[in-house]
Parts: structure tokens; C-alpha cells; sequence
């Protein structure tokens, strides 16, 4: 007659156990989304949103002109200018889910651009809009002409709260005041933010390429540079401040944070220089 092993003998020690366990624990069934409870969906919806980094999104737009005449109805429009496999861009397709993300998406995008035609871009008020050729939307004579009120660049006056331009465009707008104001009007190197009704940041955007251009042309290296660039943000900011001051004296309105940023949105750190101490000239 053979004996059990060790391992026979575990066996058949166990094997009520997992008998009463199948009995317990049925084997696990899939629910389908639409079954789930109400509040289980909506977190799954909320949590499948595309906030981006920290919870904001930095969304790369360039305007565009179109017919310059008082009556033209699209005197200005956006496109988005990310890499259409950004992060912030790439989920755009979820709208069509179903009508309940539908619904979350838009109550969460709530902001928008007017694209060409009827198209919109959304966004939400933690966003960051960085517009890349700002230049040309500021310094358009005959696009200032045209806009009014319900144009579409009302849209980004009315509602944007995080606004970034090239880090170069402040600079120009700094060195060729005068020439475009003529001599005696008042320096505010950042008088662009003017027409910002709730704007709360402001950025500066400073991409690599700015970083070897500059650093080849003043001979010092990216972190020197940096700081060099932190040093004219800071007093920029500080005569931004004085300017919205001035302009707004008892309105309750706040001059905006000012931020420098890498090309992705990144906050790009740095020591602020104050009224009573200038950190490039230690």
C-alpha cells in the first residue's frame, strides 16, 4: 500500500477550505460603465479629463487674420499650434464618448476661442494660453481698427486668466517703446496685459533656442542668462505694477503674477530682484 506524500497530505487538508472560498467568492463579473452607480461614473469621467500637468494645461495658439474691412465678422481667429500627440491637445476626441463626458468635459472647458468658422477652442481658467506669434495680434494697426465688442478676439480679453508670450516680445516691446509711442509717452514694459480684464498671470516664455541665441550673443552661459532674464521680469513686473497702479487706482483690480516659462509651460525658478536689491549686479 503507498503512502501519501507531504504534498498529498497538504492537499486534502486544504481542500475544504477552498471549497467553502468558491462558495464565498464567486467567480468576478464586469460591469458595464453605463450600469455603474451615478457617482462612480462621474469620477471616472472627472478623472479621465485631460487637465494637463498640475492640473492646468499650456495650449500653444497663433492668430490669424482675416478680412480687415469694419464690417468683416472674423477679423481675427485661433488655431491651436500644439504637436497634435501633446498631452494637452491629444484627448480633444473624448467629446464624442457619450453625451454624459460630453457634458462633464464642457461644464469643466467652460473658456473659449473662436476658431475659424464655427469652431472653438476650450479650455479652462487654469489653463495657461500661450500665444505664439503675439506680435502680430498687438501691433496690427487695422486689426485694432475692427475690433469691438463681440469680435472674436473679445473672447480672449473677456475670459482669459493665464496668458504667456514669447520672452522676446517683451524685450522688443521694451526697446521699441518710444518708437511706437513716441517720446514722451510712459514706459510699462508690459502694457500688452492692459486689455486683460481677469487676467491673474502673465508669462514670459523662454525657449531653447532663446537660450543659445542670447547666451552666444552676450557671451555668458544659459544660467547667467537666466538670471539676466529674471532680473528685466522683475523690474518689468515691478513697472507693471506701478502702471496698473495708476491706471486703476479704486477699480480692485490686481497687476498679475509675472512667470518665466520653459517651451513646455514649465515654471523656469529664479530670485526676484526688489526695489532695494538688483541680484545682477552682485
Amino acid at each position: 500500500m503507498a503512502t501519501q506524500g507531504p504534498a498529498s497530505d497538504f492537499t486534502a487538508a486544504i481542500q475544504p477550505l477552498l471549497e467553502d472560498l468558491a462558495l464565498a467568492d464567486p467567480q468576478p463579473t464586469f460591469t458595464l460603465f453605463p450600469k455603474l452607480p451615478p457617482e462612480l461614473r462621474l469620477k471616472i469621467l472627472k478623472d479621465a479629463l485631460p487637465v494637463g500637468h498640475k492640473g492646468r494645461r499650456f495650449i500653444r495658439v497663433k492668430a490669424r487674420i482675416g478680412a480687415l474691412s469694419p464690417r468683416s465678422k472674423d477679423p481675427c481667429w485661433f488655431i491651436v499650434d500644439n504637436n497634435a500627440y501633446s498631452p494637452d491637445v491629444k484627448d480633444i476626441g473624448i467629446l464624442g464618448v457619450n453625451k454624459e463626458f460630453r457634458h462633464v468635459y464642457l461644464r469643466h472647458f467652460d473658456k473659449t476661442l473662436k476658431a475659424k468658422g464655427v469652431g472653438l477652442i476650450r479650455y479652462h481658467e487654469n489653463d495657461i494660453i500661450f500665444i505664439s506669434n503675439v506680435d502680430t495680434l498687438m501691433w496690427n494697426r487695422s486689426l485694432r481698427a475692427v475690433i469691438k465688442a463681440g469680435s472674436r478676439i473679445e473672447d480672449l480679453y473677456n475670459s482669459c486668466t493665464n496668458i504667456a508670450v514669447p520672452v522676446k516680445y517683451v524685450i522688443d516691446y521694451h526697446d521699441n517703446h518710444t518708437k511706437w509711442f513716441g517720446g514722451d509717452a510712459h514706459v510699462c514694459p508690459l502694457k500688452f496685459v492692459g486689455p486683460f480684464r481677469k487676467l491673474k498671470t502673465a508669462a514670459a516664455v523662454l525657449s531653447e533656442s532663446d537660450i543659445e541665441k542670447y547666451s552666444g550673443l552676450l557671451g555668458i552661459t544659459p544660467d547667467e542668462l537666466r538670471l539676466r532674464w529674471w532680473c528685466f521680469l522683475s523690474h518689468a513686473e515691478m513697472n507693471m505694477r506701478a502702471c496698473k497702479e495708476a491706471e486703476e487706482t479704486g477699480s480692485g483690480k490686481a497687476a498679475p503674477a509675472l512667470l518665466l516659462l520653459n517651451e513646455d509651460g514649465e515654471v523656469v525658478e529664479g530670485k526676484r530682484c526688489t526695489e532695494n536689491k538688483c541680484f545682477n549686479e552682485e
